[in-house]
């Protein structure tokens, strides 16, 4: 119920009863279930969002936003998000080595690349046990620190920190300033080639010399404690490519199997072949075209051949092209952080029930009063 009470009659100017041209005292009063107050909103989240002041929205917003670490990666990605409180735990000091992206969820870059760095952490999933891909929100205020401490200045930043990385004045990790997926993963791998401190499970990725005493790579380091029954050899007449090194990331974790990179100056192409164990015999394998996923392929079959399974890891694009109605964009993250806003709102206003009065009901009482019901009257008098 809204009462306007006027100290004495008031006159509006003849010709001007479209406009509220007065001083006046207006009271009002709410009394919960009585009076033509909006009601409950059903259907689109907007018709919610309308209903709350600018106040009230910045309020919710920066609570659900300060509720989430996720950014713009969640649970269903295969990016690890990293906070403040954990990244040194889980950077310093581990058994394999981390690639940090720090970034800031409302870059409209960042945006764009985070189906990039989604699809590059699926893409090498199976070295997971060698390298993590993770992520880091400079956004959020208890990650402004750290992110200054690792003298982040543009966004996105990458880092390769090895393994055992250890803290220090400036450890801040290598950086990488390749922001193609495929740029990233040739960069990463020569990263790896590099690595001092090699943990025990570690592959060779350096390139060894081709040679007519086949006995010796099924002993060589890196062959694992395991003999392995086939040993793989990719030869690469280019000494700086990096498909040999991601072929054998891939398979490093298969026992009965070992890959090596072997630079043969006088081979005429690039070419896969494979020593059987048992025999020590070398046959060769058939490629279409020399790339990751063709060598990867044909290692495979050839393993099932002889019953052996692989864990089949998938290095196909998970982002659908557009048209697709499903590609991952800066619109469609822009919409999902709305959602989630949006959810968190009608959560909370379910909670504090309908004893509750929002400023924007208030502030609605207000101007349904001055716009409707006191334009009605060329003179207010009494109590109405």
């Amino acid at each position: 119920m809204v009462s306007l009470r006027i100290g004495g009659p008031f006159k509006l100017p003849r010709g001007r009863t479209s406009q509220l041209c007065l001083i006046f005292v207006l009271v009002a009063t709410i009394e919960i279930g009585h009076g033509p107050w909006p009601s409950s909103v059903h259907g689109g989240a907007v018709g919610l969002r309308e209903k709350l002041s600018a106040y009230e929205q910045f309020r919710f917003r920066r609570q659900i936003e300060e509720s989430e670490s996720n950014g713009l990666y969640d649970a269903t990605d295969s990016v690890l998000s990293l906070t403040a409180a954990n990244l040194k735990e889980r950077v310093f000091n581990q058994p394999h080595a981390s690639l940090v992206e720090f970034y800031n969820s409302y870059c409209g870059f960042c945006r764009r690349f985070a189906p990039i760095w989604k699809q590059l952490a699926v893409d090498i999933l199976g070295w997971q046990k060698l390298v993590q891909v993770t992520a880091l929100d400079c956004s959020r205020d208890e990650n402004n620190a750290i992110c200054r401490e690792f003298e982040v200045m543009a966004y996105p930043t990458i880092r390769f920190f090895a393994p055992h990385y250890t803290d220090g004045e400036r450890k801040i990790g290598e950086p990488l300033k390749e922001h193609d997926g495929q740029r990233i993963v040739d960069r990463l791998v020569e990263f790896m080639q590099h690595v001092e401190n090699k943990p025990s499970n570690w592959p060779n990725l350096t390139a060894i010399n081709r040679t007519d005493d086949k006995a010796t790579l099924f002993e060589l380091d890196g062959a694992g404690s395991t003999r392995p029954k086939f040993v793989y050899l990719i030869n690469e007449k280019d000494t700086n490519a990096t498909i040999g090194m991601q072929v054998i990331l891939d398979f490093h974790d298969t026992p009965e199997a070992v890959v090596y990179r072997v630079h043969d100056a006088t081979a005429s192409a690039n070419g896969l072949s494979v020593v059987d164990g048992s025999s020590l015999s070398v046959i060769s394998l058939p490629i279409d075209e020399y790339s990751r996923e063709k060598i990867r392929q044909a290692i495979q079959s050839h393993l099932r051949q002889h019953h052996i399974l692989v864990t089949d890891v998938s290095t196909k694009s998970t982002v659908k092209k557009a048209g697709d109605g499903g590609a991952t964009t800066e619109q469609n993250i822009s919409a999902l952080m709305e959602h989630k806003q949006e959810a968190a709102i009608r959560a909370k206003v379910k909670e504090l029930g309908p004893a509750v009065v929002y400023q924007a009901d208030l502030e609605e009482a207000v101007r349904f009063a001055l716009f409707h019901e006191i334009a009605r009257f060329k003179t207010i008098d009494g109590e109405r």
